[in-house]
């Protein structure tokens, strides 16, 4: 009788009492956790042991907490837990101090959440990640930023966000790419700046300069020798001397980069350790980044990177990859143009020329016909020119 009085009270406890389950797995960004039941103690305590850092619970924290996260980050999990039962953090050398925030308000804990207009949560961040005794969270989703600290230490972040979530210059640049004899850079040059030299144009050359390419050619025009320069690419384009391979219209944020990439996949084989093959890709593309950084009301200085890949020699692992590149950076008034040169490439070409109807006779026609094998070397000609648009 005493027996199965005891085995009845287990079954009363175990249908009745909570089940408890605790649990973080995953790597990377890609997370899981699950609570079931689980003190808010215990959470955080397996959160701090899964990220191996140090953590000191207040005894008042005495909850319970039911939660269910699939693929997140490790903050993303911390912040739901703080969130959901109003705690905050605070690090102290290397310790992680949690306790209630209206414990924490008496002594002069604040928290905040701005909402940002012109920079992004993450940027801002990144700024105030190795200021001690304040939490800067962000909320991406709102691009807002949650705030948690000493009411003078969050007066002092308040005032800096102002100073930095303030509008950002936004930059037009026309960009221009041809290609064009090796000699054509340099003769096009001198004909523009004998005209202004010589006074028939109210213009000028800014700068002239060695490009980071081997026997580049860099210049500078203002915006009289831009139209003078633009006038002569377009007259020689349409004489056969040149071709304009690409004219983007880039719009970037100061301190943002702006890209652009034009070209072709290669497939390859690629061997596994299992002996199987498996195919990859490579880019063979002409590719033009620049990055805006404002120098004063009417001059921009651009970080500028071009590089031209293309297909080479067949080998038995795939085609291989030339790669040609120029990576400079230049200080430029708005509305003059840099011309900008230094990527070569060595083409080669099959012409048949010889005496009409009698070239195609067979057997006999090529006694009135010629193959020739031309050779000639051309260069890439950057021109970029860059605007400010009104905010």
């Amino acid at each position: 009788m005493i027996v199965k009085r005891f085995v009845s009270i287990l079954l009363i406890y175990f249908l009745f009492s909570s089940f408890s389950y605790a649990e973080i797995k995953g790597k990377e960004n890609c997370l899981a956790a699950s609570f079931s039941g689980t003190s808010v103690r215990e959470a955080l305590q397996m959160y701090a042991d899964f990220e191996k850092i140090n953590i000191v619970i207040d005894s008042d924290i005495k909850n319970t907490i039911d939660l269910s996260l699939h693929c997140v980050t490790s903050d993303i999990i911390k912040n739901s837990i703080v969130m959901m039962f109003n705690l905050s953090i605070i690090e102290e050398n290397g310790v992680y101090l949690v306790s209630p925030l209206q414990k924490l308000k008496r002594l002069n804990i604040v928290q905040e959440v701005v909402k940002l207009s012109y920079i992004e949560s993450s940027e801002l961040v990144d700024i105030y990640k190795e200021y001690k005794h304040i939490d800067v969270i962000p909320v991406s989703s709102l691009n807002s930023v949650f705030i948690s600290g000493l009411k003078s230490d969050v007066n002092k972040i308040l005032e800096s966000i102002k100073k930095l979530d303030v509008p950002q210059n936004q930059y037009f640049i026309d960009v221009q790419l041809f290609s064009a004899s090796s000699s054509f850079l340099k003769n096009v040059g001198l004909k523009i700046n004998a005209q202004i030299q010589g006074g028939q144009l109210g213009g000028s050359v800014v700068s002239e300069y060695a490009a980071i390419a081997s026997s580049g050619m860099s210049v500078v025009y203002d915006k009289a020798g831009s139209l003078l320069l633009r006038s002569e690419l377009q007259l020689e384009e349409t004489k056969g001397e040149s071709y304009l391979v690409s004219s983007p219209k880039l719009v970037a944020y100061e301190n943002k980069r702006a890209s652009i990439s034009q070209g072709v996949l290669i497939p390859y084989q690629v061997q596994l350790n299992n002996g199987g093959f498996k195919t990859e890709f490579k880019e063979a593309a002409i590719s033009i980044k620049v990055t805006p950084r404002p120098a004063n009301d009417d001059e921009v200085f651009l970080d500028i990177f071009v590089s031209k890949n293309s297909p080479s020699t067949q080998t038995p692992q795939g085609v291989q990859i030339e790669t040609r590149q120029i990576s400079t950076n230049v200080r430029l008034k708005l509305g003059s143009t840099l011309m900008l040169g230094g990527i070569y490439e060595t083409l080669e070409s099959d012409t048949i020329s010889g005496v009409p109807w009698l070239m195609d006779v067979p057997y006999l026609g090529w006694f009135f016909r010629s193959n020739n094998k031309v050779t000639s070397n051309q260069e890439l000609i950057l021109l970029l020119s860059p605007l400010k648009l009104k905010v």
